[in-house]
């Protein structure tokens, strides 16, 4: 079951991915948005599912485009490797979770380039550590160097690379994964809360779970 919206609580087996991804999701968008015209702005959600980041475009005109309509709310069924959107036409273009399930993911971040006015903006996220899921349409993870090439090599000027929590979250994340089913209910809530406190005093970041990118198109592209 695809996530339909921002809701994870702290017993849940997910948590301390979206206590950090959420955030830093949220403030890439921000941040590209502040740099945009502040109307007629055009954003396109790649793989938008049930589209639980919609609320993050009120200001904007929003596209979601999905593969199928199995359980998710596109308002256009696309494949992600070859969008059928004019070259040009988006301001921003916003992709979580998606990349790990694409075949060709270097097709998926040069049609979002395709797609982007100059100056325009890429949010995506990407996991380094997840279980396998959505099977078997789950080919990939990625490290933050992985990522930026594909970036880079996709015509991006500039790429920023946040962490999604560090090392400890990401340890009592798997803690939870590596539990038995029937024992889980019973350490997630201690497991999540020891994942928090210990990452919060602590800074290594070499295994975090997942990744967000801030990319920008060059202002001249062609």
């Amino acid at each position: 079951m695809r996530l339909k919206a921002r809701t994870s609580r702290v017993w849940s087996n997910s948590h301390l991915v979206y206590h950090y991804l959420w955030p830093n999701l949220a403030a890439a968008v921000e941040e590209a948005k502040r740099q945009l015209p502040s109307k007629a702005r055009i954003v396109l959600d790649v793989g938008c599912g049930n589209k639980p980041y919609a609320d993050l475009f009120n200001d904007c005109t929003y596209i979601g485009a999905n593969y199928s309509t199995i359980d998710a709310d596109p308002d256009i069924v696309a494949d992600a490797m070859q969008l059928p959107i004019a070259a040009q036409t988006v301001d921003l273009v916003f992709c979580s979770q998606v990349i790990e399930h694409v075949p060709r993911p270097w097709k998926l971040v040069e049609e979002c380039f395709r797609v982007l006015r100059p100056g325009g903006w890429l949010v995506l996220s990407a996991p380094f550590y997840w279980p396998l899921h959505e099977e078997p349409h789950d080919y990939f993870r990625f490290t933050r160097y992985g990522l930026k090439y594909l970036v880079l090599s996709a015509g991006f000027s500039e790429c920023r690379i946040e962490c999604d929590g560090g090392d400890n979250a990401r340890f009592w994340l798997s803690a939870i994964h590596s539990t038995p089913q029937w024992l889980r209910r019973f350490v997630q809530l201690p497991f999540n809360i020891l994942g928090r406190v210990f990452d919060k005093n602590t800074s290594n970041a070499s295994l975090p779970a997942n990744y967000t990118i801030l990319a920008r198109s060059p202002e001249d592209a062609t």
